[in-house]
């Protein structure tokens, strides 16, 4: 949240970082996923 400490770059900062989560997210949700499917047999 601090990587831009001035207050004229902080949106862009705040936007940045926002991005950055969704990303990160959607990578999360994508590999657990796949990682669900493909150890479906072993689950049940």
């Amino acid at each position: 949240m601090f990587l831009f400490p001035t207050i004229n770059e902080k949106p862009l900062a705040e936007m940045l970082m926002a991005f950055l989560f969704v990303v990160y997210k959607m990578l999360n949700d994508m590999f657990l996923f796949i990682a669900n499917k493909s150890n479906t047999n072993n689950i049940e």
